[in-house]
């Protein structure tokens, strides 16, 4: 959804040398470019950092969902998952 942020903020928006930036530091960096977002897009934005970044990226929703214990990933149209 937020794409565009995502490649164009990368790291800088999520990850510090003291951990991760807080919702109100992603949100101040992002009023110093001139970007303002509602509390709601704004989380979610953090969201999508945190799992593009400290996650696993697309595949984070599949091994999140309720009994995924394996995940195969053969191309990016190709990914099988276990269930237990």
């Amino acid at each position: 959804m937020y794409g565009a942020l995502v490649v164009q903020y990368e790291c800088f928006l999520i990850v510090t040398t003291t951990g991760t930036r807080l919702p109100a530091e992603v949100a101040a960096a992002l009023l110093d470019e001139g970007i303002v977002l509602g509390e709601g897009a704004l989380m979610s934005l953090v969201a999508e950092l945190r799992r593009e970044y400290l996650g696993l990226g697309p595949l984070d929703a599949l091994v999140r969902q309720p009994g995924v214990t394996d995940v195969l990933v053969n191309s990016a149209h190709d990914v099988w998952i276990d269930r237990h």
